[in-house]
Formats: structure tokens, sequence, C-alpha cells
């Protein structure tokens, strides 16, 4: 097995109660890696953009581990993009699905399932308040927002390439209209830990892809 594949069964084990959940591993593994290889929809969306939230997460598992279930905020950063299709408004619901299915698979109880499935929802980022473990895994999707100008640039190219078949005007003014509401929260980030890291460059890299799109 490959390291992410290891990770994976590794994840199955603590969280999973059946007998046999440890063993299935490796079917799960099967099913995420082509669900997250759909051909033409995951230029970014894809198994590289979960690795990049498992590398934010350790970086700041210290941070948290003491007040949140790291390995449930873990789990949803695996599933909550399982699903997606650009522009659908319902990928994380969908995702939350596939999740609770796969938790089922592994024993786990039911209030797992709910906290997960609580944490995926979190990724549709509505600048609602949200809970700790919520807060962590949304910011953790959104980190890349504060990454360098070259890998922001290329996570911008990644989103207009899945967008693809949205002419360059309205792609202009949708995805504008996006990243002007994150500008106008008062924080991008839920955490304290991520929004001392990652607000101020998020903040320009979002204003300099505004100015591009202008």
């Amino acid at each position: 097995m490959g390291k992410l594949e290891d990770r994976w069964a590794a994840l199955c084990g603590r969280i999973g109660q059946s007998a046999d959940g440890g063993s299935r591993a490796g079917e799960l593994f099967s099913e995420l890696e082509l669900l997250y290889r759909t051909p033409g929809a995951r230029a970014y969306h894809g198994l590289h953009h979960v690795q990049a939230c498992l590398d934010e997460l350790d970086r700041v598992r210290d941070d948290f581990a003491s007040r949140v279930d790291v390995d449930l905020a873990e789990w949803s950063l695996w599933l909550h993009d399982c699903v997606y299709i650009a522009g659908a408004k319902d990928n994380e619901e969908r995702s939350a699905e596939v999740s609770t299915r796969m938790l089922r698979v592994i024993g786990a109880s039911v209030s797992l399932i709910e906290s997960t499935n609580r944490m995926i929802i979190a990724t549709k980022h509505t600048g609602e308040t949200l809970d700790e473990a919520s807060s962590l895994v949304a910011d953790v999707d959104m980190s890349i927002l504060g990454a360098s100008p070259e890998l922001y640039n290329a996570y911008a190219a990644a989103i207009r390439e899945e967008f693809s078949f949205v002419d360059e005007a309205r792609y202009r003014a949708g995805r504008g209209a996006f990243l002007r509401g994150l500008l106008a929260r008062e924080r991008i980030y839920h955490t304290d830990s991520v929004f001392r890291r990652l607000e101020s460059r998020s903040r320009a890299n979002i204003a300099e892809e505004i100015a591009r799109l202008d």
C-alpha cells in the first residue's frame, strides 16, 4: 500500500468498531480513490487536495488535540469533497451521505456519524458560526488561500479549469462575487491558530486575484 492508503487504513482502524472494519479499509480506499479521480472534474478537488489538507491538519494538530477529536476531523477532510460537481449546491450533503455509509461499514457510532457529517457540511463555507471541530475542518479546507502566491495562482487556475464550461464573463463575475464575499467577512478563518498564520496572506492573495479578474 502507498503512504496515503496506509494512513487511511490506520484511521479506519482507530475509529471503526466492527470486527472486519480494518479489513475493509482497502475496499473503501479503492472506492474513495475512484471518486476523487472523476475524469474532467478534479483539476483542484482531487486526492492531491486531500493530501494538502492532511498536511495542514498535521501542522496544526497539536494546537487542537486537547479540545477536538482530530481523528474525526481527519475523516471529515478525507470525505468532504468525495462528491464534487463544479457549481452544484449539494456536493457537501452528498459527500456526507458517502461518509455515513462508509462509517457504518467500519462500525462507527451514530454520534460519530453525526459529528463528521456536521464537519463535512461546514466546508460549504457559509460564514456561519461553527463549533470548534467544524471550524478546524473548514479552516484546513481553506488554507490554500494563505499559500504562497505561486501555489495560490495554481489553485486559482485549477478552479477555472473545473469551471471550463462557464464562459469567461460569467466566470469572472461569479468568482469575483465569491472572493469579495470572503473579504467582506470580519474573519476568513474561524480558529485563532489558523487566523494568526494565514488571514493576512489570504486577504492579499484574494485581493490580487480580484484585481486580475477585474
